[in-house]
């Protein structure tokens, strides 16, 4: 992947997400992860940035996609986006607090489906006939911790709560909520990585404070699909 981001970020000239014509759509996939046709809907959400003498609205987006897709330094970043450093971090933050409140509500968590239209688009055949006696109006869960490799702080405390011993270095455990067929209801978290925080203690976790009112999306007869690590749940 980076080879290919390497190839398309050669001629600089080209790295230009407001003219159409100036990368194809390999390039917006390698860059960004998103064809451009996913890019153009995405870059619709993000409703409070305006267009300025040096960075456009589709520019913000393009910068904070391909930080996440690549990994690539704030350095390097200004360097092929033409931008100050601190013009960068404020476009990066800019965007994504901008897609938190207008993108991620409307595709992301407990209020953006209800437990109907969840229930039945996103149960499988098989799944409703093995864990709900094919009933229509159970929702079928997959629970499972995955994780976040973080680079390590200098902060002791942070780093002491975020050092994996399993893993054997630091990161931070979001908690997936999805549907049989995979589709993504929820992520909780992120989390710790010390021993506080296993999938088991997570889950307690949620269900005790009510997180993002859980309890009033599940149904008494739901089904929650775990693996052994969710024992002491």
């Amino acid at each position: 992947m980076l080879e290919r981001t390497r190839a398309v970020i050669k001629d600089t000239s080209k790295f230009n997400f407001d003219i159409s014509s100036s990368l194809s759509d390999d390039d917006y996939v390698n860059l960004t992860g998103l064809t451009r046709k996913q890019f153009d809907a995405v870059a619709l959400h993000v409703k409070d940035l305006r267009n300025s003498e040096v960075r456009s609205v589709r520019t913000c987006l393009a910068i904070l996609l391909v930080k996440l897709r690549t990994g690539l330094s704030n350095s390097i970043l200004s360097t092929l986006f033409s931008l100050k450093s601190h013009q960068l971090r404020r476009a990066v933050h800019s965007t994504r607090e901008s897609l938190m409140q207008s993108f991620v509500p409307s595709f992301l968590g407990f209020n953006h489906i209800t437990h109907q239209e969840f229930s039945q688009k996103h149960t499988t055949p098989t799944a409703k006939t093995l864990f709900a006696n094919d009933n229509d109006g159970t929702a079928i869960l997959v629970l499972d911790g995955t994780y976040l490799y973080i680079q390590k702080s200098s902060f002791h405390l942070f780093q002491k709560m975020t050092y994996s011993m399993h893993k054997g270095r630091p990161l931070v455990k979001p908690m997936l909520i999805v549907g049989a067929d995979g589709y993504i209801l929820n992520v909780m978290g992120p989390y710790f990585a010390d021993y506080h925080n296993n999938d088991a203690s997570i889950t307690k976790h949620l269900f005790e404070t009510n997180a993002e009112d859980i309890k009033n999306w599940f149904q008494e007869n739901d089904v929650l699909v775990v693996d052994r690590g969710f024992i002491d749940a």
